[in-house]
């Protein structure tokens, strides 16, 4: 805890030097910040300047010590003030009194009343601030929980915000910085995350420095640096957005000063679009430029402040429909899918893409000119047409241990048709050929893979060719 700041206030120059040396000569645990021989300049300094104990005069010419200590009070200054008075000013302090002035000296000042009222004074400063903190806290608790309707004062304020866990390791850095700079400080534990609030604009550049020095974990600190205490809420709801960032950081720290996060609608437009970009590279093959790119949009993410569950999930949907169109193994995406969305880290998502551009890779190595894929249909499709159980399931999940959906898009891709118009022109090419050589039409059936189903036979063949197995034979005959 600092020194109270102190200004000494008569125009009598002598009178106010000698003040000033006794209080030195006494080593009063307060800091002078100044000595004034006129209650105007004075006045202005305490404008721009706050002070914890004033000790002034009380006639003095252009403003009265009186006219001062009630400026002083209109201006919601709440300063300890020892008053000097002189013969005849009796009348002058009963009227100070109305201002909560106890502590009057009468000049001569003796050394030892000075020191009793500096003394007393400083007392009731520590119990008026540590008044005013509780206040304060229990202030800030109440607009942060929401359960009480009352008139908030526009007061200024600013906050340092960072996940609890790191609490112990910055908790020094963080209290001598506020000590030196605003004592009143406040922390509160609030969802996770332990928040410092001040009353004042802070001056955060003399922290960031400090941080820089030590050895700190990759850690998010949100810092906002002025805002009114209306707008509270909603800066402390921003500052718990923004310290999720740490999700893709590495193993770095991060610092971000009033941040203020893209809507959820442009956050979605802007996330689609680079997961499309990035998309585009998985598609196309070049996967050597993934991982880069994945990075270029964790860092984008992050800049943009991206919520990382939202990033999570539209990352998966997009890898997953990569993995379906490419034939990836329904297992291996289900798999991706739970550990993804699990994941506490972007390190442990890039990891499991890792794997999947490796089995990207495999997959790219059947992609030959004849294709491996289709040519292994054609030799199913001629070696067992005769099998009622061949099906483009069976070969996918059987022969060649790829999705279903992925055989089926790369057969038509590659022959302009679909499996079950090549299997059927097959059986229909066979079945004429068997009629001709005398076979019955269920034994035909049965030959061509329609077993023990001659009528639904019929049909198929009645499609294809326009006529019944039966109509066939007989204008053959004919």
């Amino acid at each position: 805890m600092g020194l109270p700041k102190a200004i000494i206030i008569d125009d009598e120059r002598l009178n106010a030097d000698g003040i000033k040396k006794l209080i030195e000569y006494g080593k009063m645990p307060i800091e002078i910040c100044a000595v004034f021989y006129s209650s105007s300049q004075a006045l202005a300094y305490l404008v721009l300047n706050k002070v914890d104990i004033i000790l002034t005069d009380i006639k003095m010419p252009q403003i009265s010590g009186l006219e001062l200590v009630s400026q002083i009070r209109q201006e919601n200054n709440d300063a300890e003030i020892i008053i000097f008075t002189g013969y005849g000013s009796l009348a002058y302090a009963q009227e100070a009194m109305q201002y909560g002035i106890k502590y009057f000296l009468e000049k001569p000042v003796l050394p030892d009343k000075l020191y009793t009222s500096i003394q007393n004074s400083i007392k009731d400063w520590r119990h008026h601030r540590q008044e005013k903190r509780l206040n304060n806290k229990q202030l800030i608790e109440n607009i942060l929980a929401g359960d009480q309707d009352f008139q908030v004062e526009e007061l200024e304020m600013a906050s340092v915000t960072f996940r609890e866990e790191y609490f112990d390791q910055l908790r020094e850095l963080m209290e001598t910085f506020f000590d030196q700079q605003e004592p009143l400080y406040n922390r509160i534990n609030n969802s996770g995350c332990m928040i410092y609030y001040t009353f004042s604009a802070s001056q955060f550049q003399l922290l960031i420095e400090s941080i820089k020095k030590v050895d700190i974990p990759p850690i998010v600190i949100a810092i906002e640096s002025s805002f009114m205490m209306k707008d509270l809420l909603e800066k402390t709801r921003i500052s718990q957005q923004v310290i999720e960032m740490d999700y893709y950081l590495g193993d770095r720290y991060q610092i971000f000063i009033d941040r203020i996060p893209f809507s959820a609608q442009e956050q979605d437009k802007i996330l689609t679009s680079w997961l499309n970009q990035l998309k585009s590279i998985l598609m196309s093959g070049e996967l050597d430029s993934v991982l880069a790119n994945f990075d270029e949009l964790a860092s984008k993410c992050c800049q943009t402040l991206i919520a990382p569950a939202r990033f999570k999930y539209l990352f998966m949907q997009m890898v997953q429909e990569v993995m379906r169109s490419t034939g990836v193994s329904a297992n291996i995406s289900q798999h991706f899918e739970k550990d993804h969305l699990l994941s506490s880290h972007l390190d442990d998502t890039r990891s499991r893409l890792e794997e999947i551009i490796e089995i990207l890779r495999e997959n790219q190595k059947l992609k030959e000119p004849l294709d491996k894929v289709v040519k292994k249909v054609n030799e199913l499709i001629d070696q067992q047409y005769g099998s009622s159980d061949l099906s483009l399931k069976w070969i996918a999940n059987n022969v060649l241990f790829l999705n279903q959906d992925y055989v089926g898009k790369r057969y038509l891709a590659v022959t302009g048709r679909k499996f079950s118009v090549a299997l059927t022109e097959k059986r229909m090419k066979e079945s004429i050929r068997l009629l001709q050589q005398g076979y019955k039409v269920y034994e035909v059936a049965d030959a061509v893979g329609f077993g023990n189903n001659p009528d639904y036979f019929g049909q198929q063949f009645k499609k294809y060719y326009r006529v019944t197995p039966h109509q066939y034979l007989k204008q053959r005959n004919n």
